[in-house]
């Protein structure tokens, strides 16, 4: 497994081209397993990039930021 760590500042400031990279990875490169993750700061604790860009839309409803299939 590869994790990718991505500081939470830089995950908010590109947030639609992670998603578009994530989905790409999952499509393409469907035989590695790649993970990509940032910093939760509130909790102190590594999460999964995906579920940060879900929380993001959920708080800034951005079009083009669907990280699953």
């Amino acid at each position: 497994m590869f994790g990718i760590y991505v500081e939470p500042i830089t995950a908010f400031l590109h947030a639609k081209e992670f998603a578009k990279l994530m989905k790409l990875v999952k499509e393409v490169y469907s035989t590695l397993n790649v993970r990509f993750y940032t910093l939760d700061l509130k909790n102190e604790r590594i999460m999964p990039l995906e579920d940060y860009l879900k929380r993001v839309k959920e708080v800034y409803p951005v079009r083009d930021l669907e990280t699953s299939r």
